[in-house]
């Protein structure tokens, strides 16, 4: 398992505003620490952005114009958001998460759980398959960037399609692979 402060000494985590929903959230995001294997996507850069829906989303939109990553004015903040920013060295590589709070008081400690834990299945599993493939150092640029919008694809169609179900279904596989798998159903179920 990978220590708190190990993970803590490569990830930031910010909660705008500092208030109930976002401290929970932390809570929730120690205990998931706790059960992650030592592995080196574990050990990358990583933030933690906590807050209200509007933040989020404001944080979502600039990202996507920086990163592009998407067209702006089609970016929504779901409950939990991944960014991938992939460098040419992969060790340089950065991933940040957003979680937002609205309505997380409706929900259970689990759930919280569950969503991180999918969101750093989703992380680990890009940067494993990025990392196992040996020609990685010779690709293009935009070979590169075809290379990830692949692995990412099943993401961005609607839920209930193949494609999408494809790709959940291999976040699941990941999560499995870290011995996360019971926190995902409460995520799942939407407890």
């Amino acid at each position: 398992m990978v220590s708190r402060e190990i993970y803590y000494e490569n990830v930031r985590v910010e909660m705008y505003p500092r208030d109930r929903s976002s401290i929970r959230v932390t809570e929730q995001l120690d205990n998931v620490v706790e059960i992650l294997p030592d592995e080196e996507q574990f050990r990358r850069t990583g933030k933690f952005y906590i807050g209200n829906q509007d933040l989020m989303q404001s944080f979502l939109v600039e990202a996507s114009k920086i990163l592009h990553t998407g067209d702006p004015i089609t970016v929504f903040a779901r409950d939990g958001n991944l960014i991938s920013d992939i460098h040419e060295d992969l060790e340089d590589s950065v991933y940040t998460i957003t979680i937002v709070t609205d309505g997380l008081d409706r929900r259970s400690d689990d759930y919280i759980m569950g969503l991180i834990t999918n969101k750093l299945s989703e992380w680990s599993r890009l940067f494993r398959e990025l990392k196992n493939r040996s020609n990685w150092d010779e690709l293009q640029i935009s070979e590169r960037i075809e290379l990830v919008n692949e692995i990412m694809a099943g993401k961005s169609f609607p839920v209930g399609t193949r494609e999408r179900e494809e790709y959940e279904r291999s976040v699941d596989e990941e999560a499995r692979r870290l011995g996360l798998s019971d926190k995902l159903l409460a995520y799942e179920l939407r407890l």
